[in-house]
C-alpha cells in the first residue's frame, strides 16, 4: 500500500459545474475519527505511505486534518485537494510545518464560470497561497478550459509562473457535468498540447521561462520511457487514483474505517477491521474502449473503471491526443539526430 485516501465527508462550500461528487449525499460521511481508523493508521505509519485528505472540501474538516497530522507527524507524507476558499494563516502554518502538499483547484481565467468563485480575485487568499511551501494548482480540462498553453500563460502572468499546474481529465459521474465535460473542443486541446511541446523544447534547449510546460511534457515522456511489458490478453484498465483494480495499493476509507471502491462514490465494500467483504464484479470495465489494442497501452495508466460506462472514451481521447503529439515530437527529434531532417 502506498496511499491512504481519507474520505472525510461530502460537504463543500462551492458548486462546481463539473463536480464528480454532485450525485452524492452531502451529509458527513463519518463525523469524528473512530478508534478503528486510528488503529489502522497506527499500523501503517513509518512505512513510506502517503495520506490524501479528501472531501467534499477538505478544509471544512480541518479539525480532522489537524488531529491526524499532529498525531502522526512525519509518520506519513500528506496531501489534499482544496478549493482554497477557506484558507487561513493557522492552516498555512500547519501545512508548512508538516510539508502538506496542497493542490488548489483553479481553472485559470475561466474559474468564475466553472466554479462560481475565483479565489485569485481575493488578495488575502493570494497572499496565503504564496506563503504555502508546497502548493500546486490543479485544473480541470473542460469546454471552458481546453487550451493548456493559455492556462499556463495565465498563471505566469499573475505571478505563479513557477507553480506546478496539474491537469485533470474528468468523466461525468453524475448528470451535472454532462454539458461542460462532453462538449470539449478537442481541436483546441490539441493546439494547446502542441504549444506546450514547442515550449518544452524551448525551455529544454535554452532554459526559457516555460517551467510549467516543461514539467507537463516531461511527466508524460517519463511514462513513455517506463514501458511496461504487459500481456495484451486480459488487459484491464486501472484507476491510478483509488487503486480498486490495481491490487489495492491505494485504499479509500472514511473516518469510521469503511473501505470504498472509489473516492467519488459511496459504495462501501468493507472495513479496515476485517478487509474487503464485498466487491461488485459488475463494475468491471467493458472492453469496447480498445485498451487492449491501443498503441499507447504499454505506458498509459488507463481510465477509471467505474466511469467507463459513462464517458471513459472522453478520457481516452485526451490521453491519445497527448501521446500522439509526443510520439510525433520524439520521432522528429530522432530524425533530426540521424540527419534526416
Amino acid at each position: 500500500m502506498d496511499t491512504i485516501i481519507i474520505k472525510m465527508g461530502n460537504l463543500c462550500n462551492l458548486s462546481c459545474k463539473y463536480c464528480s461528487q454532485g450525485h452524492l449525499q452531502k451529509e458527513r460521511v463519518g463525523g469524528d475519527i473512530t478508534p478503528t481508523l486510528f488503529s489502522f493508521l497506527d499500523e501503517q505509519k513509518d512505512k513510506g505511505v502517503s495520506i490524501k485528505f479528501y472531501g467534499g472540501e477538505p478544509l471544512m474538516y480541518y479539525s480532522v486534518i489537524e488531529r491526524i497530522v499532529e498525531r502522526y507527524q512525519d509518520g506519513f507524507s500528506y496531501m489534499m485537494v482544496t478549493n482554497g476558499t477557506l484558507l487561513k494563516k493557522e492552516y498555512v502554518d500547519l501545512f508548512n510545518k508538516h510539508n502538506v502538499r496542497c493542490l488548489v483547484s483553479h481553472d485559470g481565467m475561466h474559474t468564475r464560470r466553472t466554479k462560481g468563485k475565483d479565489i485569485l480575485k481575493t488578495k488575502r487568499i493570494v497572499s496565503l497561497l504564496h506563503s504555502l511551501d508546497n502548493m500546486e494548482f490543479i485544473s480541470v480540462i473542460s469546454k471552458e478550459n481546453s487550451r493548456i498553453d493559455v492556462l499556463y500563460d495565465f498563471y505566469r502572468h499573475i505571478g505563479f509562473g513557477d507553480t506546478q499546474v496539474n491537469l485533470v481529465f474528468l468523466v461525468n459521474h453524475g448528470s451535472r457535468g454532462q454539458r461542460i465535460l462532453s462538449n470539449i473542443d478537442f481541436a483546441e486541446f490539441r493546439k494547446g498540447v502542441r504549444g506546450a511541446v514547442i515550449r518544452f523544447e524551448l525551455h529544454r534547449m535554452s532554459l526559457s521561462d516555460y517551467p510549467a510546460e516543461y514539467r507537463f511534457v516531461h511527466s508524460f515522456l517519463s511514462k513513455m520511457l517506463e514501458v511496461k511489458n504487459e500481456s495484451i490478453k486480459g488487459y484491464i484498465p486501472k484507476c491510478s487514483t483509488c487503486g480498486y483494480f490495481s491490487g489495492m495499493d491505494k485504499v479509500v476509507i472514511d473516518l469510521n474505517g469503511n473501505i470504498y471502491d472509489c473516492q467519488n462514490q459511496d459504495n462501501i465494500i468493507g472495513n479496515v477491521a476485517n478487509g474487503i467483504i464485498a466487491k461488485d464484479m459488475d463494475n468491471l470495465p467493458p472492453k469496447e474502449l480498445g485498451c487492449a489494442t491501443c498503441l499507447h497501452r504499454s505506458y498509459c495508466e488507463g481510465v477509471c473503471p467505474n466511469s467507463t460506462r459513462t464517458g471513459g472514451e472522453l478520457w481516452c481521447r485526451f490521453y491519445r491526443i497527448i501521446y500522439d503529439e509526443l510520439l510525433a515530437f520524439v520521432k522528429q527529434k530522432g530524425e533530426e539526430m540521424r540527419g534526416e531532417v
